[in-house]
């Protein structure tokens, strides 16, 4: 058994055989079945890792060759502390992960063979989700399957659910990704796009007279370093009050969150400053943490203390 592997940043390219079949099968599951997949999606999966507990995973040896942030992660690695690992479980559309680990406190986040398996409409949650504990400056590793992977060619008219999005026999579904879904994906929710490229990879087995083409998107996408230059948030009253911005002549507050604010006019001497609100931006004071929930905002700004003008942390 031997593999080949490239990269790229242009999908595969089909045959006129593939481009027929991928043609004829338009036809999509119904929408009561689908909704029933989707209600009937975990129990799916339950089912699946217990069928496949001891003859499906294999220990991923090439993470560390693709991504050298996760050498230092290896347990025979000094840096590896058993006590530093908690293991919980949780439907990272729904459940909050700020239940389970602190915010801002994660170097690397691993979304491998993970993202495919949620819905489309639903995957942005994941990711939202992710960006809360995610450190300022930090990365989220990805690797999931790629569009016209063999897998996505081999299903059958039935089991289309919508565009690249298919679902098996077992019930469980997979999304096959291009590279400008994925990235529109990321940097929508506030990421900056650092790698993402197709992965051709070829299985061949010689004496079966096989060969496999495989394709799966691998990518890194940063979340932005913290910012704190040039706009104005002014900390009214003590510590624990609400925090405010002024705004012309009206004070709005910033608590509880989130909060958006389109044009700053600072009581203290400057100019008017405006509000970037395509990017989020998590602001701490000293080790007290001061943030936005929301993934829409970006404040652009030296952060001052009112009492004294003081920058904050």
């Amino acid at each position: 058994m031997a593999s080949l592997q490239r990269k790229g940043l242009q999908a595969k390219i089909l045959t006129s055989e593939e481009k027929e079949k991928l043609k004829s099968e338009q036809a999509l599951v119904s929408g009561f079945k689908q909704q029933k997949l989707e209600n009937e999606a975990q129990k799916n999966w339950d089912l699946f890792y217990k069928r496949n507990s001891t003859n499906f995973f294999k220990d991923r040896h090439w993470t560390t060759r693709e991504f050298e942030e996760l050498k230092s992660c290896r347990e025979q690695n000094p840096l590896y502390n058993l006590e530093r690992c908690k293991v919980f479980q949780c439907d990272l559309t729904k459940d909050d992960l700020l239940d389970h680990v602190p915010r801002e406190s994660v170097d690397i986040v691993m979304l491998i063979f993970v993202l495919s398996a949620v819905h489309p409409d639903k995957m942005h949650l994941v990711l939202q989700n992710i960006y809360k504990v995610l450190k300022p400056g930090k990365s989220v590793l990805f690797r999931d399957y790629g569009l016209y992977d063999h897998t996505m060619l081999r299903f059958k008219a039935s089991s289309k659910l919508g565009e690249n999005f298919y679902v098996r026999q077992d019930g469980t579904r997979s999304y096959f990704f291009t590279e400008e879904f994925l990235a529109q994906l990321f940097v929508g929710t506030g990421y900056e796009e650092v790698v993402n490229e197709y992965v051709f990879r070829e299985t061949v087995n010689k004496k079966e007279g096989l060969c496999v083409p495989r394709v799966f998107l691998q990518s890194k996408f940063r979340k932005p370093p913290r910012d704190l230059s040039p706009a104005t948030l002014y900390h009214q009253g003590s510590n624990s009050g609400p925090c405010t911005c002024a705004a012309g002549s009206e004070t709005t507050e910033l608590n509880p969150w989130p909060w958006v604010c389109t044009t700053w006019n600072p009581p203290k001497p400057g100019p008017a400053l405006t509000c970037d609100i395509t990017q989020p931006v998590w602001v701490t004071r000293a080790s007290e943490p001061l943030h936005s929930h929301g993934q829409t905002e970006r404040l652009l700004g030296t952060m001052l203390h009112n009492f004294g003008e003081k920058p904050f942390g």
